[in-house]
């Protein structure tokens, strides 16, 4: 129990440790934003098109799963047919020609 409550202390304190920072970064952006009408500006944009960039990562990320994974099933299901027919003995209509 004693390691648990180390761990569980240890995270407790990384993760104040971690708010406490990102709440100055913050406001340490919130000043530079009144004092300079550049970092504003890019600060406004920044924040007008994360909306716009999630979705476009997303697609993306969509896309590439959708890529991958056909030639995946397709390898699969050719893998899955040739060794369920590895066993067998080839004959008519098994592929192979029959010289009659």
């Amino acid at each position: 129990m004693g390691r648990l409550r180390r761990g569980r202390d240890w995270v407790r304190a990384r993760r104040e440790q971690i708010e406490a920072g990102v709440a100055d970064g913050q406001a340490r952006l919130e000043q530079a934003r009144a004092r300079s009408p550049a970092v504003d500006a890019a600060v406004g944009v920044v924040r007008r098109e994360r909306p716009v960039a999630t979705g476009i990562l997303a697609a993306a990320l969509a896309f590439r799963l959708f890529a991958l994974l056909i030639p995946l099933a397709y390898v699969l299901v050719a893998g899955l047919g040739l060794s369920a027919t590895a066993g067998e003995p080839a004959g008519p209509g098994r592929g192979t020609a029959c010289a009659t």
